[in-house]
Parts: structure tokens; sequence; C-alpha cells
């Protein structure tokens, strides 16, 4: 009984310990999205997972329920020019690009939204990025500490199409950005 007990506490200290060096891979620049607005991606809906995923975390109602409706209605198969239907017919106001440099993801994450981003045919959401890394909500988990992705830079950049958007307007209230050093410069 005792051996049982101390598996179970060691389980759980290993468990917590795992959560809390992926929140530490948070900084505080980077953009934090609370786990009820993460999904999971189910049938190759990967856009609708991350666009749902962001823009309902960035204070915008208008995205919350698209993942399930494009379940029902088959939506898979979508991209960036989607998104940006979706948000043009609800008043959603986007910056996006088809292609292009990393500095919609600097101004995104700055807006404190983070971004949708796609490439290789899959479709995340950007929440951090600097030289030596991006930070990414990737709506298929690699079972390795659950949504959050810490990927070297330049493995981002090789995925990355430079398609992106994201929400102009951030209606988070409780959002405050903190200056990173190297944006100082």
């Amino acid at each position: 009984m005792k051996r049982i007990a101390l598996s179970i506490i060691a389980f759980l200290l290993l468990v917590t310990s795992a959560r809390a060096q992926r929140d530490a891979e948070l900084r505080p620049w980077d953009v934090y999205i609370a786990k009820e607005f993460q999904h999971r991606n189910v049938n190759g809906n990967c856009v609708w997972c991350a666009s749902e995923s962001g823009f309902v975390a960035a204070g915008h109602e208008e995205f919350r329920g698209c993942f399930k409706r494009a379940l029902k209605e088959g939506w898979a198969g979508a991209d960036l020019a989607n998104v940006l239907k979706y948000a043009k017919r609800d008043g959603v106001q986007t910056t996006s690009q088809r292609s292009g440099s990393a500095k919609i993801l600097y101004d995104a994450v700055k807006n404190g939204t983070g971004a949708y981003v796609q490439g290789h045919g899959h479709a995340r959401w950007l929440v951090g990025i600097d030289d030596d890394r991006a930070v990414l909500l990737d709506n298929n988990p690699n079972g390795k500490g659950g949504f959050l992705v810490v990927e070297k830079r330049r493995e981002f950049d090789e995925w990355w199409s430079g398609a992106a958007v994201y929400p102009t307007v951030n209606k988070r209230t409780d959002y405050r950005w903190e200056t990173n050093a190297a944006d100082k410069q």
C-alpha cells in the first residue's frame, strides 16, 4: 500500500513538474491563451481549431463555435482565405498577409493576440517569437506537454509559409504587453 501511495505521489510530482516546465517556456512578452480556448484537431480542421483558439481568446466571440461548426458541416481543407472570409462576414478587423516577413508575427504578439500561421498543410496559433524561438499552440498535441510547442526559430521559419492573420482589435482587458529587451533596440 505504501509503495502504491509513493508511486502516485511520484507520478503527480512528475506531471506537475512537466506542466511547470511547459508554462516556464512562456516569457513575459508572450501571449497567454487559457486552456479553455485550446482545441484538439479533428478530421483535418486545424484551421478552425487555431482560429477559434486565438480569436476567441482575444475576445472575438464571433469565432466561438466555428470549430464545432466546421466539424458538423465538413469544412476540412480550409486555409487563410477562409479565415479572412469568416472574419469579414462577422465584422472582425484583421491584419493579414499571404506571404512576407515575420514582422506581422512580432506585431501580433505585441498586440497581445498572437497570430494564426500556416505552413506545410497545417495551421497553428503563434503566441511568442524572437530571434531564437517560436512558441505555438499546436492543435495536434505531441504528448510532450500538451498544446504548447517551442520550436527553434530556424525550424519555424522553414515550416512557415509566410501566411498569417491576427485580430487587429484585442478585446481582452486583462492583457498587458511587457517589452522584450531585444525590442527596445
